[in-house]
């Protein structure tokens, strides 16, 4: 187990022995007072963002749901006529959180995960950081490449990452013809998860 959660290395007859500390990752973002601007994050000017403290929020409690019922009704008119019938909703602190939960749930550590090659620097960050071994894809102005991606599934991916849209840091993104091939590939692995970062969906 410690082994698996990346604490510890075992050797066989040469014993066990505990892992250092993890190499620094590499940080989205730059830092603060900075006079460059930074294109990439995604990050929003922090005097549009409203003000959460105007109002007072009830407090919440040990078995009240997850979701608050105002936005559920609000989310679930906004994407039901893109979800399959009886799909779950629920909140997160971003795709990347999002990506993390799912990974967890689905997957354990050492398994391997096609991302697109390069791939947006927070969604690698959470890979190294639960100890999934990435598989590049190669990505070109359609997305990703349908024979990069299936070399990496015939290496043993367990799950793809695919950002359909506005993909970071290149800015590509499918067109039906590759969605198709894409769709048509992963029909023959029905056991990988397939996570779609579709954060462009709503400015799409």
């Amino acid at each position: 187990r410690l082994d698996a959660a990346g604490l510890a290395s075992t050797a066989g007859r040469r014993g066990t022995v505990v892992r250092g500390l993890p190499p620094t990752l590499a940080r989205e973002g730059s830092t603060p007072g900075l006079a460059l601007h930074d294109l990439a994050g995604g990050n929003p000017d922090p005097r549009l963002l409203p003000n959460l403290r105007v109002a007072p929020a009830a407090p919440r409690l040990y078995g009240v749901g997850t979701v608050d019922p105002k936005l559920q009704v609000l989310a679930r008119a906004s994407l039901d006529a893109d979800c399959p019938e009886g799909y779950a909703l629920e909140l997160t602190h971003g795709a990347v959180d999002g990506i993390e939960r799912l990974l967890a749930a689905w997957l354990l550590p050492g398994d391997r995960i096609a991302v697109e090659d390069p791939c947006f620097l927070g969604s690698l960050n959470v890979l190294n950081a639960v100890g999934h071994a990435p598989l590049p894809v190669t990505v070109d102005a359609h997305g990703m490449q349908v024979d990069s991606l299936r070399a990496a599934l015939e290496a043993g991916a367990r799950a793809v990452l695919l950002t359909p849209r506005a993909h970071n840091p290149t800015g590509a993104s499918l067109d039906a013809k590759r969605a198709r091939a894409l769709r048509q590939l992963l029909a023959a692995y029905p056991q990988v998860a397939v996570l779609i970062d579709d954060h462009y969906a709503l400015l799409s």
